[in-house]
């Protein structure tokens, strides 16, 4: 009898237990690339082959042992070596990370990490002309998070026959109108020929190329959608909202408007125009805008003479 009992008390015991699976293993090994609003998280995942995985990823939280139902992204079913990149977080704010996988027997979570976001701006000062900058990391580059504003030896071209006709460098307001609060938030305008001919961004940083804008762009999730990630919210345009202008990069654009190749100002507070380094051809350059109520970053070729903004990028 008393044989019997113990022998029912192990089926019972056997039947109560969940299954574990001591061969099924994720690890987190490395925090990597971590900005004001994103970090990369490198992992790791052993699985016994007769096990099904319905899901793997990375979960996150500000309070420790972060789990499934927390901030998480999905990282496919395959066994080995994963990265995940996290986005949308708080500057200057702690995390604590895991990874996950689910499979048909349980929910099994990795060793957990920390991390603490960066400060979303940082600043610089241009020591030719003592103007101080903001600067945003986004990805792996690091962009002024403000419109160039150096004029330096360049020359002011006022009037619309005088700049239609001019092929060096040279700059402008936009409508020739000096306003502090304006030039601090719109700066000043360029041809391309400042862009290609004079050391317009200060020492350390140049004018990107048309690749560097592709790669932010790709970093943003591409055209279709970076320019949401790029916009102020409101300031600076004429108007926008939540949907079309989310500034999550921490690029700050503003409407900046320009100044056509033949002297005429156009579009102040509905879009913004860039310069790119790169040449279409003799007379056209490559350039990136964003226009008030779309949530794209479009690319497009504007004649060298024309007058945009610049932001400068760190070499």
């Amino acid at each position: 009898m008393t044989r019997f009992i113990v022998f029912l008390m192990l089926i019972f015991m056997s039947l109560g237990c969940k299954k574990s699976d001591s061969k099924t293993n994720i690890t987190i090994s490395s925090i990597s690339d971590i900005t004001a609003t994103e970090a990369t998280i490198i992992g790791e995942l052993v699985v016994n082959n007769s096990v099904l995985v319905i899901s793997k990823g990375i979960c996150w939280s500000r309070l420790p042992k972060p789990v499934y139902a927390d901030s998480k992204i999905s990282n496919g079913t395959e066994s080995g070596s994963f990265t995940g990149i996290i986005t949308g977080l708080t500057s200057s704010t702690k995390y604590y990370v895991r990874a996950y996988v689910i499979t048909k027997i349980d929910t099994f979570y990795s060793n957990q990490l920390s991390f603490t976001t960066e400060e979303m701006f940082k600043t610089i000062t241009d020591t030719r002309d003592g103007q101080t900058y903001k600067t945003v990391k986004i990805g792996k580059q690091t962009w002024f998070a403000e419109n160039l504003r150096y004029s330096g030896n360049l020359p002011e071209v006022k009037w619309d026959e005088e700049w239609k006709l001019q092929r060096k460098p040279a700059w402008c307001y936009y409508e020739n109108k000096m306003n502090n609060l304006d030039t601090i938030m719109y700066g000043k305008l360029y041809n391309w020929y400042a862009v290609n001919e004079s050391n317009v961004c200060p020492v350390g940083w140049h004018v990107p190329s048309d690749d560097e804008w592709n790669t932010l762009s790709n970093h943003l999730g591409g055209d279709s959608i970076a320019g949401q990630k790029m916009k102020n919210k409101i300031e600076g345009w004429i108007w926008s909202d939540d949907l079309l202008g989310r500034n999550e990069s921490g690029f700050s654009a503003v409407g900046g408007g320009g100044r056509s190749a033949y002297g005429t100002f156009f579009w102040i507070i509905y879009f913004s125009y860039y310069w790119s380094s790169t040449e279409k051809n003799a007379d056209y350059a490559w350039t990136r805008y964003l226009f008030y109520n779309r949530k794209t970053l479009e690319r497009t070729d504007i004649e060298k003479r024309s007058g945009l903004s610049i932001r400068c990028i760190k070499d």
